[in-house]
């Protein structure tokens, strides 16, 4: 990896490991959505999910957060009542909103993504405001952890 490369970058180019202690930092404090794969470098269904993941990461840039979790290294999976590798989870302002417990295609991948980044709509019909939790860039905690962790 570049040492030049910066953390939106290196967000576009790959899904980013992380482990337990990072998972609040990261994952919960998100102000983009999360996509956090539980997964196992044996499982080969699994390097099959991480293309797939890699692609979509390329085409959707710093809308969300392409992240892995290594179910052999780590245990905060557990929480989620994870039982077949991989699972997808998808997280939305600190909070688990979905989940895909099977092989999902790139298509049924693209649509989740696009669900949890499209903007909320006010009671008006008009978009509401951008909030802190509703921004589009991670906040510099979030940067630094990843960073840190490159």
């Amino acid at each position: 990896m570049r040492e030049d490369m910066t953390t939106t970058e290196a967000m576009t180019i790959k899904p980013i490991e992380i482990n337990d202690t990072q998972f609040n930092t990261i994952v919960l404090r998100s102000p983009v959505p999360v996509l956090l794969v539980c997964t196992s470098p044996e499982c080969i269904i699994c390097k099959t999910m991480a293309e797939r993941i890699k692609e979509i990461s390329k085409e959707t840039g710093s809308q969300a957060l392409f992240l892995t979790l290594n179910v052999n290294e780590n245990k905060k999976w557990q929480d989620f009542n994870v039982r077949v590798i991989p699972t997808l989870l998808y997280f939305n302002a600190g909070a688990l909103v979905a989940r895909q417990d099977n092989f999902p295609e790139t298509q049924e991948i693209q649509s989740q993504i696009q669900a949890l980044t499209q903007k909320p709509k006010g009671p008006s019909g008009g978009e509401r405001p951008i909030t802190r939790t509703g921004c589009t860039r991670p906040s510099n905690e979030i940067k630094r952890s990843i960073d840190n962790r490159l």
